[in-house]
């Protein structure tokens, strides 16, 4: 009945937004809202960047000098960010996506949104720290929580585990995974106990899936908007606590600590946001990668 009633929601919000564009961030929100509190799981198959026209598809990097780095999480994870960066093929930083290598730019393959992200200067800042190139494997979706991602009617992250799966057959082994969500968990008030199970579920599936990889695990829940909490103290505990009991899952960045001249809407990373979290986190991820 819940599968039912989410399809139902999902389609007459889609129609409502798409003919009544000012006010999209309400229905917006009020899907959200809904699905969360009847504990629907969000099962549109989001749409993620796959133009690979525009991408630069080059030769894949030597698997034995090359580290391999999953990243993903919801939409600060993804191509939202305000500006898109700038990199080059000597920058050493790679998307592997769908079986091939492409040069790293904004907006990255395999993540929704057509913006800026993370992770290609995130790329070519750990490529040039140790002096290795950086072969990206992106999964991100906007506006998912956790149990999105395990639900098995949704798309995400059985779409993350074949890209592990099909870049460690060409013999790339993760050796990191960078985690950056919580925004939407912090719309709804539950314990942080309930939402550290949703994430300690999704957190095994991916390190099972990358079996010699550590997690680097943003501490993350604010997302300013319509009826949104500046952050959420239950989110950022269970994230906490996860990694104090998990011996595979390092507590990363505090990101909620970047305010709003961090961000073009209150919520999505602009471009000195990027370059704020990319100075703040490289210095433990690379003790993290030179320890592995």
């Amino acid at each position: 009945m819940k599968f039912v009633i989410a399809v139902v929601f999902t389609i007459l919000g889609a129609t409502l937004s798409s003919h009544f564009k000012d006010i999209r961030p309400i229905i917006q929100s009020v899907r959200m809202e809904t699905r969360a509190l009847l504990s629907m799981p969000r099962i549109e198959p989001k749409p993620f960047f796959q133009d690979t026209i525009q991408s630069v598809e080059t030769t894949c990097p030597p698997t034995d000098r090359t580290l391999t780095i999953v990243a993903g999480g919801q939409s600060n994870a993804g191509n939202y960010n305000s500006a898109q960066s700038k990199t080059e093929a000597s920058d050493q930083v790679y998307v592997f996506f769908r079986g091939k290598c492409y040069v790293a730019k904004d907006p990255v393959l395999g993540a929704d949104g057509i913006k800026g992200s993370l992770w290609p200067l995130m790329g070519a800042s750990i490529a040039k720290k140790l002096k290795q190139p950086v072969l990206l494997i992106v999964n991100a979706a906007g506006g998912t929580r956790y149990l999105d991602w395990t639900d098995p009617h949704a798309p995400y992250l059985p779409r993350l585990k074949a890209e592990i799966m099909a870049a460690r057959e060409r013999g790339y082994e993760p050796s990191l995974v960078l985690w950056h969500q919580g925004e939407s968990d912090a719309l709804v008030e539950r314990s942080a106990s309930e939402i550290q199970s949703d994430l300690q579920a999704l957190v095994d599936q991916i390190l099972a899936e990358a079996p010699k990889a550590q997690m680097y695990l943003f501490n993350v829940s604010r997302c300013v908007g319509p009826k949104r909490p500046y952050d959420s103290q239950s989110v950022r505990e269970a994230q906490s606590r996860l990694a104090a009991l998990d011996s595979r899952v390092h507590l990363g960045m505090d990101t909620d600590q970047l305010g709003d001249d961090y961000r073009w809407d209150k919520c999505h990373f602009n471009k000195f946001g990027r370059e704020r979290i990319i100075d703040m986190a490289l210095p433990k991820i690379g003790e993290l990668l030179s320890a592995n």
